[in-house]
């Protein structure tokens, strides 16, 4: 019998290091085009764009929300956009993409009903802070990064998120002025510590800030530095 040693070296000898890269943008629709082609339906552009702003880019994932909504469809139907808004549950991720738009177009009563309703989904009110916090950071880093003069790619790269979402969060981060991206990450940093040392109450400081943040007047130049 081989000794587990033999077999180690045997095994290092004949295995073979595959990166799996994640798939650019274009090749993550043109895959997800074929996978819904494979279970018989069509799909719109739009209706791809509100999946992978819904249910990401982690092909398995895809995968099991394709295959339910090419099931709705049918055989040689075509998913629309209201379909997969209507049958695909927004991610927390997606959920705070769409409350800091929101914010962006000082539309707080919306934003604040898109916090009631990831608090009806159970999620918890430091959760929510921390991921505003992580996706106000994402913002500043992508404005700062393309101010020097680097691309969706190698953005990327750079940051290791996946290109589609750093072309989401570059159009949004549009919205802002350096200095407002700035000043959300210091008061979300504060309010975190508030409600850590229990001197506010969790939900009421999400609700202070989005408030807050409503009333801010926009500030000049929107797209940062020259």
């Amino acid at each position: 019998m081989m000794s587990e040693k033999k077999m180690t070296k045997l095994a290092k000898e004949q295995s073979e290091v595959v990166i799996a890269a994640p798939l650019a943008e274009a090749e993550l629709r043109a895959w997800v085009r074929r996978r819904i082609e494979s279970q018989g339906a069509q799909a719109s552009d739009e209706a791809i764009d509100v999946l992978l702003r819904r249910a990401g880019t982690q092909l398995s994932a895809l995968a099991n929300e394709i295959d339910k909504l090419a099931l709705f469809a049918g055989s040689g139907g075509t998913i629309e956009a209201a379909a997969v808004e209507r049958l695909v549950a927004r991610t927390p991720e997606e959920n705070v993409f769409v409350l800091v738009e929101q914010v962006a177009k000082r539309d707080i009563p919306a934003a604040l009903q898109t916090f009631y309703d990831l608090l009806e989904n159970n999620e918890e009110p430091i959760k929510i802070l921390a991921l505003l916090a992580a996706h106000f950071r994402l913002l500043s880093q992508v404005k700062w990064l393309a101010s020097l003069g680097y691309g969706q790619a190698q953005i990327a790269a750079a940051l290791k998120v996946h290109p589609f979402r750093v072309k989401l969060a570059l159009a949004q981060a549009a919205r802002f002025a350096d200095g407002e991206l700035a000043e959300a990450i210091n008061e979300l940093a504060d309010a975190d510590y508030e409600v850590k040392s229990g001197a506010v109450d969790r939900r009421l400081a999400v609700e202070l800030l989005l408030m807050r943040w409503g009333t801010r007047p926009a500030q000049a130049g929107r797209h940062g530095r020259r």
